[in-house]
């Protein structure tokens, strides 16, 4: 008894030639090859096959059937239209004349291996078997397999990447906002530092101004009791050095004010002359103390910030204050003091910003 030809319905193939089926029943090319060996069924049909065709093994009762392309179990009997006897053997004459035939393609290959070795194996893979076998469509197969596998694992491995890169570019942004906080910061401490430095060199000018000012009055009070004559106005003085009015005119001071000021006492003059050393010695003390005499308190709260610096109302009224002519050595004194202490600013701090400590006009 033959070896019966099965079909899996892998792909869609015919395996008879359209013009045979359709002119008779009988197909002469084929039994050319086969000779008395091909036998039809009582139909002819088109039928749907693999590039590998299946054959039936009989193994006691069971039948197992299985496509030697995808090693898949066959369940559906299909009758092709020929039968193979087991005693038929491969030859390249054989083989040539397959090819010759019409119906003969390269998505269509007949294989005659009666070998059940080979079969038993489910997928034909030794070398032998490759030399034997006369299917391209094997090879294509594998090799578009192939590409999937690597379309998948590129396609996973640039998720992966992407997904990384995502989160790499969210930590950088993340710590250049928190660099950015605080650089802000330090910008702030530094200002109101600044700001502080600049408070800390008014106050000391001030002092030492008023120093220098209440030994001169009281020279001028001194020289007033010898001379009997008139002499210029302190608190006007006062007012018009500190800024904290406006020199209208050249009027004096109320006769009774003048008389008070005239009729004080030794004790006073003492702790004038006290009060004025004492101010001549903070005076010359050096930048390093003034930067360790007061702690700089940095404000919590944004709205702090707005009152480190003066308003344009107040800046214009301490520039625009008009100076006595007689006042000029005295405004000439203060310019060399305020350089002396930039000096020593320098020294001690480097390169700085400079506090503002006289006004325009001087």
């Amino acid at each position: 008894m033959g070896e019966i030809v099965f079909a899996c319905a892998c792909l869609n193939v015919e395996l008879r030639c359209p013009e045979a089926s359709a002119k008779s029943l009988r197909d002469e090319p084929l039994e050319s090859v086969f000779g008395e060996n091909l036998c039809y069924l009582a139909k002819p049909q088109k039928r749907v096959t693999h590039d590998w065709l299946l054959r039936e093994k009989r193994c006691g009762e069971n039948e197992l059937r299985h496509c030697a392309a995808c090693n898949a179990l066959v369940f559906a009997i299909q009758g092709q239209d020929f039968v193979v006897p087991q005693k038929l053997k491969r030859s390249d004459k054989e083989l040539d004349c397959l090819r010759q035939h019409n119906c003969f393609s390269e998505c269509l290959q007949i294989i005659i291996d009666p070998s059940s070795t080979l079969l038993q194996r489910g997928l034909i893979d030794t070398e032998t078997a490759r030399k034997d076998s006369l299917v391209p469509g094997y090879l294509q197969n594998v090799r578009l397999k192939m590409i999937q596998v690597v379309k998948q694992v590129m396609t996973e491995k640039h998720r992966i990447i992407e997904e990384q890169h995502r989160r790499a570019l969210e930590q950088w942004r993340a710590l250049q906002s928190k660099c950015d906080y605080q650089c802000n910061t330090l910008l702030k401490i530094i200002e109101y530092q600044e700001s502080a430095e600049e408070r800390r060199f008014s106050s000391a000018t001030t002092k030492s101004c008023s120093s220098v000012r209440r030994s001169e009055s009281t020279e001028s009070k001194a020289s007033l009791l010898s001379s009997k004559e008139p002499a210029l106005d302190d608190d006007v003085f006062e007012m018009q050095f500190n800024d904290e009015a406006i020199y209208e005119d050249d009027s004096r001071t109320e006769p009774a004010e003048e008389a008070r000021e005239l009729s004080g006492t030794d004790d006073e003059d003492e702790g004038v002359s006290t009060t004025s050393q004492e101010r001549t010695q903070k005076s010359d003390m050096d930048l390093s103390q003034y930067a360790t005499s007061l702690p700089i308190e940095v404000p919590k709260e944004a709205s702090n910030w707005q009152g480190l610096r003066l308003d344009e109302s107040s800046r214009s009224r301490l520039e625009q204050s008009p100076v006595k002519p007689e006042f000029e050595d005295i405004a000439r004194s203060m310019k060399d003091l305020s350089d002396r202490m930039m000096d020593d600013q320098t020294k001690m701090f480097g390169d700085l910003p400079r506090p503002r400590l006289y006004t325009n006009h001087f």
